[in-house]
């Protein structure tokens, strides 16, 4: 490995601490561990400190979002998440002395993970249109601009932010690149009229599956111009529909890519809505959900998400 030159090396009194890696992302039952160097003024590292740290977990004044990674962090810096670690997230502080440093990161559990947004979350914010939210889950990467848990009658969800046309469409993820043969499950309905509907559905595996409002069909993707499969599916307005997507990894190599959707209340449907056979499927990929809101004209709602293993 090449060593730093002369004119690399931090000098003078160090003020501040760099923590590597900056961020992380622990799989329940695993650990990371850190490395912690002090850096001068000019953001040079100086050395690498290993005694004398006091480590921390740690949440900023000015965090919109107040959470902390289940996991422990040891004396000596390795974070380590329990088999049965939720998911969650936050940052971890170290100290020595007046100096600081910070890294900040998820721990994704081992599934079921199921959220129906009932406890947890204190509708404590105002949207630009009027509603009472809370932000979602911290872990759920690049949600919190795209996302409000909200109140409908005495049920909470989540529904897509619209003051912002640049926020149409919303993709966030919810576990880890690595996953796979899992089973992503969630209820979901658009806002609209007639004329008018927005797209909801799930990731999984790297496909989205979605229910197209204004085409009334139900839709795998993953890149429009390689595979994009639909089936005709009736999408009313202000209803709910259970969302079930599914991805195998067979043995010849090849995967079969399903969805099925059905009203919610009814009876789920034996057959799949949609199924499809991917000669090089995508082989993993994290879990999440996905909008499409055209012009940011109209919601749309998910509850009741949960993820398994194929079984």
């Amino acid at each position: 490995m090449a060593q730093p030159s002369s004119e690399d090396v931090g000098v003078g009194p160090a003020v501040s601490l760099q923590v590597v890696p900056a961020e992380f992302a622990v799989k329940s039952g695993e650990s990371q561990a850190f490395k912690v160097f002090a850096l001068d003024r000019t953001g040079r590292r100086i050395e690498q400190i290993k005694e004398g740290l006091a480590w921390e977990k740690w949440i900023p004044p000015t965090a919109k979002v107040q959470s902390v990674v289940d996991a422990d962090i040891s004396g000596d810096g390795v974070l380590t998440a329990a088999k049965g670690a939720a998911l969650s997230a936050g940052a971890l502080r170290v100290s020595k002395g007046e100096i600081h440093g910070i890294t900040r990161g998820r721990v994704l559990q081992e599934l079921p993970y199921e959220v129906n947004f009932e406890n947890g979350f204190d509708l404590k914010n105002t949207s630009s249109d009027g509603i009472p939210f809370s932000y979602p889950p911290l872990p759920w990467l690049g949600a919190r601009m795209r996302w409000q848990v909200q109140k409908a009658g005495e049920n909470f969800l989540a529904g897509n932010t619209l003051d912002r046309v640049l926020f149409q469409r919303a993709i966030n993820f919810v576990g880890h690149k690595d996953m796979s043969n899992y089973t992503v499950s969630a209820d979901v309905m658009t806002d609209g009229d007639r004329r008018i509907k927005s797209n909801v559905g799930l990731i999984n595996q790297r496909y989205v599956f979605a229910l197209i409002g204004n085409s009334q069909k139900l839709e795998i993707f993953s890149n429009y111009d390689r595979f994009r499969h639909s089936a005709a599916f009736p999408v009313k307005t202000n209803t709910w529909y259970r969302l079930k997507t599914r991805v195998d990894l067979l043995a010849d190599g090849t995967g079969m890519v399903r969805a099925k959707a059905w009203e919610k209340g009814t009876s789920e449907p034996t057959a799949w809505t949609i199924q499809v056979p991917h000669a090089v499927p995508h082989r993993n990929g994290a879990p999440g959900v996905y909008a499409m809101s055209p012009q940011s004209k109209k919601k749309v709602y998910f509850d009741n998400l949960l993820i398994t293993y194929n079984k």
